[in-house]
């Protein structure tokens, strides 16, 4: 048996939407990414959202609009975005992070602050409320923290809609926001500005499928991630899941062992995919420590019981 690390869920309803787009003579961004918008929107319960080609371009863009010249981010984040920005000539800060949950840990320091709602949980309206913030929601599609959902808590949001996602339109990202004069400048960098951030109505007629499919997706993410927590608890360490949590995307299940590195090797001789953690962007001791003992197992939108159950009894195997 050979369980992949992630694997989409498109099926006949997202080529059948494609087929539609190809029918209409009109596949560049244009009416169905305006639809998608909207319906994401409603979704979230925010004002805006503004599709675009991909999550790290989504970030760039909120930064462009925002007029960000300096921000701080976690020491553990994925090195695209520190790249990208820096390209842009952003000053990139970094700040430390719990090593449990391996988000951000809140500060007001007057200037702007990219938190990262990793693995899907989301960010504490009550900690964040009234800061600079722009989130780096890629992970966290449908999560909700008591603030609300990820994307309507009251700062500017952007997602990931990459094919390991909640949802996904194989590639594509997406800014949030309730701000109409915020919009209306995303928009207009997006369309005229001197990067072009630009989806499809392709890729919006997918999201549009998807985002029917959403509920069902989350459900089934929850309920692996439950057995993955019932079954190997006390096994490994997993992310804390603070009380300010009602919903977890769950788009990653990160445990936490001393040797990842072996362990990753063990399960794939197994016929289980895993994934690594990222480099530490900063030499912090929380971000050192997780990127050096975190390991993702397999979690997608349709996994079944059964690659479940394999997978916890491999994992035992080769602890």
């Amino acid at each position: 048996m050979r369980i992949p690390w992630s694997r989409p869920d498109i099926g006949r309803g997202e080529r059948l939407a494609v087929e539609r787009v190809f029918d209409s003579g009109w596949v560049t961004q244009g009416p169905e990414t305006k639809k998608f918008e909207k319906e994401i929107a409603d979704y979230l319960g925010c004002r805006h959202v503004v599709a675009v080609n991909n999550g790290t371009a989504a970030f760039a863009l909120a930064v462009l609009a925002h007029d960000v010249k300096e921000l701080t981010m976690p020491a553990y984040a994925y090195p695209s975005v520190v790249s990208t920005l820096r390209i842009m000539g952003v000053n990139v800060l970094f700040g430390e992070i719990h090593a449990r949950r391996v988000t951000m840990i809140p500060f007001n320091s007057g200037g702007w602050m990219a938190p990262v709602s990793y693995a899907g949980m989301p960010l504490d309206g009550d900690s964040w409320g009234g800061l600079k913030v722009i989130e780096d929601a890629g992970e966290s599609f449908g999560a909700e923290g008591r603030g609300g959902k990820t994307g309507a808590q009251g700062w500017t949001a952007t997602f990931s809609f990459h094919a390991a996602k909640t949802l996904t339109t194989v590639e594509g990202g997406a800014v949030a926001t309730d701000d109409d004069g915020f919009a209306d400048r995303l928009r207009k960098i997006r369309h005229r500005g001197y990067l072009n951030f630009q989806t499809t109505d392709i890729a919006s007629a997918i999201g549009r499928v998807q985002l029917r499919k959403l509920p069902d997706h989350l459900e089934n993410r929850g309920r692996v991630a439950r057995f993955y927590r019932e079954e190997l608890k006390g096994l490994v360490g997993f992310q804390h899941v603070p009380k300010h949590v009602r919903i977890h995307a769950n788009t990653m299940f990160p445990i936490f062992v001393h040797h990842p590195k072996l362990l990753a090797a063990r399960l794939w001789k197994l016929g289980v995919e895993t994934r690594l953690g990222w480099p530490a962007l900063n030499d912090t001791w929380a971000a050192h420590h997780v990127s050096s003992h975190v390991l993702t197992l397999p979690i997608y939108n349709t996994m079944p019981e059964a690659e479940t159950e394999y997978v916890v009894k491999c994992v035992k195997k080769s602890l």
